[in-house]
């Protein structure tokens, strides 16, 4: 049997992670979330974090440091396929609106660098030389 090539950078970039999830029973939770990031839940057994980087949808774990990635880890860490049969069932949800019953808005903004804005803080602001404060941390001129 031969293998398809999958184009996993457009399932990364094209599925929406937060509809898959909400797909596997996260609920959004309105009071945690920020317009750069959607704080999810199922069940209080599991708390996300999701949102999006250069184009890609990422998410991380709450409750575990080692549960973080793209929607493929996503997928992998909670049902245990092969990265093959995660992109074969991804690629029907490329372009696809899952109902999840209006429970987000999807307002999500991918974080935006800004190097001017930047530029101008470290213009403005100056480093602190015998400052009290750092000197009690430990934290000398030199």
């Amino acid at each position: 049997m031969i293998k398809t090539a999958i184009d996993f950078k457009a399932l990364k970039e094209q599925v929406d992670l937060m509809q898959y999830a909400a797909y596997l029973g996260y609920k959004v939770d309105k009071k945690k979330s920020t317009k750069t990031s959607i704080a999810m839940h199922k069940d209080n057994s599991d708390k996300i974090i999701v949102s999006k980087s250069n184009g890609i949808w990422i998410y991380f774990s709450v409750y575990d440091d080692s549960d973080n990635g793209t929607i493929l880890d996503f997928i992998k860490n909670r049902t245990g396929r092969s990265i093959y049969q995660i992109g074969k069932e991804l690629e029907g949800w490329i372009g696809k609106n899952v109902d999840v019953s209006n429970q987000y808005e999807p307002y999500l903004k991918e974080k935006a660098f800004e190097p001017e804005r930047i530029q101008r803080l470290f213009t403005y602001y100056r480093p602190a030389f015998n400052n009290g404060y750092l000197h009690t941390r430990g934290i000398t001129n030199e």
